[in-house]
């Protein structure tokens, strides 16, 4: 409570101790009986409440504009944090939930608490640590990391060159091989197919959040480089619907896509030479007949935004309503025919731009 008496350049001498008895609790936890667990636990947690505190007092404030409106710094992070946020994940029984979430929440409130402290927390084994949490995918702990991944790419892209341990280009390169997993969902028994599908459609909408930042077509050009294109489509490829029961992978795939070329001549132009929007094509026809989705979907990456908006937006990117026009006459269902040109119309008739591009 009392955040003036935390000196800003100088760590509290009995935060190595907490830290500490951390340590100690985490390896007596692994390997302790049901029975004598919550002592233990509760200490954690209420350790951990600590430092939450002193490293990120003003977490739940988004923006560095807000941020500056507070007078109190949060303490320095010793270089202890790192290899006790290791091993709390190492080993093959893990901690409890509970004490797993607050481990990723402390994670994030230092990365929100300031650039010094985020910078020393974002170690190789850190990073590990947060893909191997998206690997196991366990509802709750996969969303809280995926928020940590995004604010560990915000941190590293406003970052100078070579300032953080970690380049963002080999964050990208686990995050990317994460995505895709070496079992394609067709697989799968259809409880590990769905909770695969989950894992990829979360790990996909993550990437649109790391590119809402400034300076974005840097990071964008940062993505290109990671081969992203050939990430997404290979994805696609490897996850073909399970039983026809889902487009959520192609739908929020083709967003994805989208974001990254949104606003970027080259990145639609490096999307051309490498993929090519025939391949594009083809790669989703081979998973059968589309939805109404993944249609729209379509339609919005040809405006890069929601197509249905008023007044209509102009049409930035011309190829995905060509693939939609190819697609047109093959539908099976009158109903997306009808549904499909009336919104293509709609597009091209909006604005004389559109019509020309038309």
């Amino acid at each position: 409570r009392n955040l003036e008496n935390i000196q800003a350049d100088k760590t509290p001498g009995f935060i190595p101790e907490v830290l500490k008895l951390l340590r100690v609790c985490a390896s007596k936890l692994k390997g302790s009986r049901e029975d004598e667990r919550a002592g233990m636990t509760k200490a954690m947690l209420y350790a951990l409440h600590l430092c939450e505190c002193l490293f990120g007092p003003y977490q739940e404030v988004i923006s560095a504009k807000e941020k500056s409106k507070y007078k109190f710094a949060p303490a320095p992070l010793p270089p202890e944090f790192g290899a006790f946020f290791q091993e709390s994940f190492q080993g093959g029984e893990q901690l409890p939930e509970t004490l797993q979430l607050r481990l990723i929440h402390l994670f994030g409130a230092i990365l929100s608490g300031s650039k010094p402290n985020a910078l020393r927390a974002i170690t190789p084994t850190a990073v590990e640590v947060l893909l191997g949490v998206l690997r196991r995918g366990v509802p709750g702990l996969l969303e809280l990391a995926l928020r940590g991944v995004v604010a560990v790419v915000h941190v590293l892209h406003g970052s100078s060159p070579g300032a953080g341990p970690v380049p963002l280009r080999v964050l990208l390169d686990g995050y990317f091989r994460v995505l895709n997993s070496d079992l394609p969902v067709a697989s799968l028994a259809p409880e590990a197919a769905g909770g695969l599908i989950a894992l990829r459609v979360l790990m996909l909408d993550a990437i649109p959040a790391m590119l809402s930042c400034e300076d974005r077509p840097v990071l964008q050009a940062v993505f290109l480089s990671n081969n992203c294109f050939e990430h997404i489509i290979r994805l696609l490829q490897n996850s073909k619907v399970f039983n026809g029961s889902s487009d959520a992978i192609a739908v929020h795939a083709i967003g994805v896509l989208t974001a990254i070329m949104s606003n970027s001549p080259s990145a639609k132009e490096v999307f051309k030479e490498r993929i090519g929007y025939a391949h594009l094509y083809e790669v989703l026809r081979s998973q059968g007949q589309p939805t109404q989705r993944l249609l729209q979907e379509l339609l919005n990456m040809a405006v890069e935004g929601d197509h249905s908006s008023f007044p209509v937006l102009p049409i930035r990117n011309e190829q995905p309503l060509l693939i939609l026009l190819a697609w047109l006459p093959t539908l099976a269902c009158r109903e997306l025919q009808v549904f499909l040109s009336s919104r293509l119309r709609r597009l091209c008739e909006a604005s004389l731009p559109s019509r020309l591009t038309c």
